[in-house]
């Protein structure tokens, strides 16, 4: 979100859930509480959740992450 790359490489030995979304995406944002409470439930088992965008706008995303209060 902030730009930065990121590798698979940095969650090796935890748990990862890859969740593929876009913002105008109705069943994926409807998903995202759901994802939400299992990274609130798991984080501190060597959870996490690694969300990767489909949008061409990256204000749009980014509004629906703060929307959705995703961390």
């Amino acid at each position: 979100m902030n730009g930065v790359p990121v590798s698979i490489e940095s969650y090796r030995g935890k748990y990862v859930l890859i969740d593929f979304w876009a913002s105008w995406c109705k069943p994926c944002r409807m998903e995202n509480p759901n994802v939400l409470e299992a990274y609130n439930k798991y984080k501190d088992h060597n959870f996490t959740v690694l969300s990767i965008t489909i949008d061409d706008d990256a204000e749009k995303w980014k509004l629906a992450v703060k929307e959705d209060g995703l961390p």
